[in-house]
């Protein structure tokens, strides 16, 4: 466990998450804040956070070599992984900022209190 990745991230040129159980995996849009494309596995929240083919890629889980190919595939694309970044940061910026949560939470609390 690592309190601070931000160094890790901006490090690397692809996340990968191939978890085979996830509920929401927060790594996911830690990367995609810092502009990385990911990969990762069909499991979870994993397919709320990464639009397959738009900020990175969708596997199956439990499938090595849909991981690997999803892997090699934005290892020798350059643009592709530039692409997938931009837009996985733009994805952040406009559903996953803590103003976006909050507004969740005032959303929902309005809702029970007109129940009430």
């Amino acid at each position: 466990f690592k309190e601070e990745v931000n160094g890790y991230l901006s490090a690397i040129d692809i996340f990968v998450n191939s978890s085979r159980a996830e509920p929401f995996a927060l790594v996911n849009l830690e990367a995609m804040a810092m502009e990385k494309p990911v990969v990762a596995t069909n499991v979870g929240g994993n397919p709320e956070a990464v639009l397959d083919g738009i900020t990175g890629r969708i596997v199956p889980a439990r499938n090595a070599a849909s991981l690997a190919e999803a892997i090699l595939n934005l290892a020798r694309n350059n643009n592709l992984r530039s692409e997938f970044g931009k837009a996985a940061r733009e994805r952040i910026l406009k559903h996953f900022t803590i103003d976006q949560y909050y507004q969740g939470i005032e959303k929902v609390l309005n809702q029970m209190l007109a129940m009430a």
